[in-house]
């Protein structure tokens, strides 16, 4: 669809047996292509306040990586970083780029070293947001981020809780309006639980145990 105040249209493909959903910043006729891809529980919409900045100058798109909002979950539960890539790499495709500027925040900075130095031939430069080649952690304390609750009253305790990490404490109003809207829905029983898929989040939490 597409609003009078961000020009975006939302798009699912089906690709490698799955539907992907992504958010179309328009232009495609530009030569230049960028593509930005979120943190491990975000969506292709967390981009949506900074999208605006560099839609003039790029064919923009930013995919929701799989288990995640409106794509759909892995039919096996499983979730590694080379199908991740490989949905990436199925999406350039489906666009039919040649050469792209790629952004990646946190999880979407791993996967594009991954891809990288899996497809160099396709990424003109590649940008790194809140993440290095190397990530060194800790086991999490419960409580913490690494082990959250499956769900929440309302959507404001959901807030509460995501403010406890220095990652959303900073956030401003209509930035954490804009993760809370992506990262909560509301379930069958009237409370509010994560728009990520339930084996992802057993995934998270079997790697927070082991460090």
């Amino acid at each position: 669809f597409m609003t009078t105040t961000q020009l975006f249209t939302d798009s699912k493909v089906r690709l490698n047996g799955m539907g992907l959903h992504h958010v179309d910043w328009g232009n495609r006729q530009l030569g230049a292509k960028m593509m930005w891809v979120h943190h491990m529980t975000g969506t292709g919409h967390v981009w949506d306040l900074v999208a605006p900045y560099f839609r003039d100058g790029y064919h923009l798109v930013c995919p929701t990586l799989k288990g995640r909002g409106q794509s759909d979950h892995a039919a096996n539960g499983s979730y590694s970083a080379d199908d991740y890539v490989a949905d990436l790499h199925a999406l350039v495709e489906h666009l039919g780029w040649r050469r792209f500027v790629y952004v990646g925040n946190s999880l979407g900075g791993l996967l594009g070293i991954r891809y990288a130095s899996t497809y160099p031939n396709q990424v003109e430069r590649l940008v790194l947001v809140d993440v290095g080649a190397r990530i060194v952690s800790q086991p999490s304390q419960p409580g913490s981020l690494g082990d959250p609750p499956e769900t929440f009253p309302s959507r404001k305790e959901g807030e509460a809780f995501l403010r406890q990490s220095d990652r959303f404490a900073r956030l401003d109003r209509p930035a954490m309006r804009l993760v809370v809207r992506e990262g909560f829905t509301r379930s069958s029983r009237g409370q509010w639980t994560w728009t990520y898929d339930p084996a992802l989040r057993e995934q998270r939490r079997r790697a927070a145990e082991a460090g």
